[in-house]
């Protein structure tokens, strides 16, 4: 249970933080580094070609529906 809480405290970080800095699409980059300050252990990222060459993630932000 643990694991699945940090996860989504994570995920809703690096979402917040992008949008706080109005940030059109959301790079590993940003993202690891949000994701490193909010866990304090290193991000090891598995596999390969699951991220594009250009080191952004393949999904564009969607504004928020009021």
């Amino acid at each position: 249970m643990k694991d699945a809480y940090q996860r989504r405290r994570t995920k809703a970080r690096v979402e917040k933080s992008a949008r706080l800095k109005k940030l059109p699409v959301i790079t590993l980059e940003f993202a690891k580094k949000v994701i490193e300050d909010e866990t304090g252990a290193p991000v090891e990222l598995g596999g390969t070609g699951t991220v594009p060459p250009s080191g952004t993630v393949p999904f564009r932000r969607t504004q928020r529906r009021s």
